[in-house]
């Protein structure tokens, strides 16, 4: 687990909020906070979905990022800064075994999630990775490989951070 701080807060909220950067990543859950609070769970209603939608197998536990983000943008955007948010991002099946092959690790039933945690509060956006075990590890050697591999992720999309 490593937290970041985006040393360029705008360039790391269009990464985030008008780019398809983090679109491999489903929400897990967000919460942003102007005029009220609004609270968004990413658990995907199957029973919004027609029986046809479903069978293609195309709609998964979670709703993909780029489904929400543009109604989150929609809720931050304006004149006024919201006062606070939080977003927590879960790379996405295929993302996730993509990882896992390219650095060598492995998973198996351990694997609970590689997730993207962020807040942003008082004017200053930070970030934490985290890699969800199911059953207790030997070593860190899995969440030692998420972190490099959300480090590089940033530095790769030209997200400035600073870890913390």
């Amino acid at each position: 687990m490593k937290a970041y701080r985006a040393e360029d807060l705008r360039g790391a909220t269009q990464a985030l909020f008008t780019r398809d950067t983090f679109d491999e990543f489903l929400l897990s859950e967000a919460q942003v906070k102007t005029f009220c609070t609004f609270s968004v769970s990413g658990k995907t209603e199957r029973g919004w979905y027609a029986e046809e939608e479903l069978s293609r197998g195309e709609i998964g536990d979670s709703a993909p990022w780029r489904k929400i983000r543009p109604f989150l943008f929609s809720l931050i955007r304006g004149s006024r800064v919201p006062e606070s948010f939080r977003i927590t991002l879960k790379l996405a099946p295929a993302a996730a075994e993509q990882f896992l092959r390219e650095s060598g690790e492995t998973a198996g039933e351990k694997n609970g999630g590689f997730f993207l945690n962020f807040r942003y509060e008082e004017g200053v956006l930070t970030c934490v990775s985290a890699a969800s075990l199911s059953s207790f590890p030997p070593d860190r050697t899995l969440e030692e490989a998420f972190d490099r591999w959300t480090a590089e992720f940033f530095r790769s999309h030209g997200i400035a951070v600073l870890e913390l």
